[in-house]
């Protein structure tokens, strides 16, 4: 009798284990796309091109120094992605900043998705040292208060791009100059513009 209730007992346990066992490999052998901020912040793992920045910390401080300063994480290009970023401005002078995704450095070619203070937006294509702009308006969701942070995120699936201020979508773009690319920020401030950038997730898709 009591052998008998042992074996009963270890049986409902082991049925009950095994679902268990097989969602928490599941979810194990499930391929991580994300990338850890850790991973991201790490300063080595960042590369300027104009401008002068500081990647010593996770909240990356850059000024605009030097024609159309870009600082790019270089470990990775991306095609389809999520990218979202907050930043914000830390002193008074007009001119546009955000984000700068599939870009080439060795072409110096990609798009950006940047916007002014006081509430203008675009999404535009770099060639050369002038940007293109394919798209603008008012970002209504912008909070253009100085030292206030914003959030910009893309979601870039193939020639189809979303773009959000503050958790709210925007617009949608589509263009297919570009295929893939680095993700970064940009500054389009004169040289006594001081920004700060955070990235807040950063995902292939």
């Amino acid at each position: 009798m009591a052998k008998s209730f042992i074996i009963i007992f270890v049986t409902i346990v082991l049925l009950l284990t095994i679902p268990s066992i097989s969602h928490a490999q599941a979810r194990t052998n499930q391929a991580d796309t994300s990338l850890s901020i850790a991973e991201i912040s790490k300063p080595t793992n960042w590369i300027a091109r104009g401008g002068c920045w500081d990647f010593s910390r996770r909240i990356i401080t850059g000024r605009g120094i030097g024609q159309r300063p870009i600082a790019y994480y270089s470990q990775k290009s991306f095609t389809d992605f999520v990218f979202e970023v907050r930043l914000r401005l830390l002193t008074d002078e007009d001119g546009s900043y955000g984000l700068v995704f599939r870009f080439d450095e060795k072409k110096d070619v990609g798009y950006i998705f940047g916007v002014w203070p006081h509430g203008g937006y675009e999404f535009a294509r770099l060639d050369d040292f002038f940007a293109h702009q394919t798209g603008g308006g008012l970002a209504v969701y912008l909070k253009d208060q100085l030292k206030t942070w914003n959030r910009l995120k893309v979601v870039a699936k193939g020639a189809k791009f979303a773009l959000y201020i503050n958790d709210n979508l925007l617009v949608t773009m589509e263009d297919h100059s570009f295929r893939s690319g680095k993700v970064g920020f940009y500054l389009g401030h004169g040289p006594t513009s001081i920004l700060e950038y955070e990235v807040l997730s950063l995902e292939a898709q």
